[in-house]
């Protein structure tokens, strides 16, 4: 039985124990081609041209699983104690990113190791930190620049400075853990609801939203965490009627507690990254 037939509860006759529901076969669960992906994020990038990109990440929760034996606050709660467990995190997944002027779809990479240490590449660009201090890579210029401490929170400021502001959670969520939900926090703050289940990275999980902002410039942030591990496995912060897309995060690769390859945090310039292929679903 997989995670998402245990979101189901009894209805009428069937119990989940017995037979999925037939909602459970109405996510999709596509398979394209390579050249079908790199057309479909060619297009993407085009389409930016007319202020309307196309989401290839979006999934809509599948309708048919309106019962849940667990709250958002309860997911939350746990998703910030498997980040506050790992003793380390590997991910790598597609950045998509429209808040800008230049909107760009890129490859992204995160390798995070207690205590304090991070690289985050995006790119061609990457940031490290190593305790109080950090260093910035820009491809184009091909070196690295140091940087002082100047916050209390060197990753998260890291981080913050490389993505122009997006909120990339990861971070967050591992150097915080369970401090991650105190009200100051992006996710501790209130309004979050489960809109439902969908597929993201190949594994099922758990959809939960909330309003950002007020009046004009209101947004709507999106989570699909996994219902097994509880680890973000993407984000998506779109216009208020969840369709413009203005950023999102999708890992297909995601991993904790995992040994990090021997120079992980080594100041080289950052090997390159490919796009990944969207990962598959697991189905039984």
């Amino acid at each position: 039985m997989d995670g998402l037939g245990r979101l189901c509860r009894t209805h009428a006759n069937r119990t989940c124990m017995n037979r999925p529901p037939p909602s459970f076969h109405r996510i999709p669960s596509p398979r394209p081609c390579r050249a079908t992906w790199f057309a479909a994020l060619t297009a993407l990038i085009l389409s930016t041209a007319c202020n309307e990109p196309v989401d290839p990440y979006r999934r809509a929760p599948d309708e048919g699983l309106v019962s849940y034996s667990v709250t958002a606050d309860e997911v939350l709660r746990r998703c910030a104690a498997a980040y506050g467990r790992a003793r380390t995190l590997t991910a790598t997944g597609v950045l998509s990113a429209y808040h800008k002027t230049s909107p760009r779809v890129v490859p992204v990479a995160w390798m995070l190791d207690r205590p304090g240490r991070c690289k985050l590449q995006i790119g061609d660009d990457a940031v490290i930190v190593l305790g109080r201090d950090w260093w910035s890579y820009r491809g184009g210029e091909g070196r690295f620049t140091r940087h002082r401490q100047f916050t209390r929170t060197p990753i998260q400021t890291a981080v913050l400075l490389m993505t122009d502001g997006l909120p990339m959670l990861v971070d967050e969520l591992f150097v915080e853990g369970e401090d991650a939900l105190k009200p100051s926090g992006l996710l501790g703050r209130p309004g979050w609801r489960i809109e439902g289940a969908a597929w993201a990275g190949g594994r099922p999980c758990y959809v939960l939203t909330r309003p950002e902002g007020v009046g004009k410039s209101q947004r709507e942030l999106s989570l699909w965490i996994d219902q097994d591990s509880f680890l973000l496995r993407a984000w998506k912060l779109s216009g208020v009627d969840g369709q413009r897309l203005i950023a999102g995060c999708d890992y297909h690769e995601l991993s904790a507690d995992s040994t990090l390859p021997a120079g992980a945090f080594s100041l080289e310039a950052p090997a390159p990254l490919a796009l990944p292929e969207p990962a598959q679903p697991q189905r039984p």
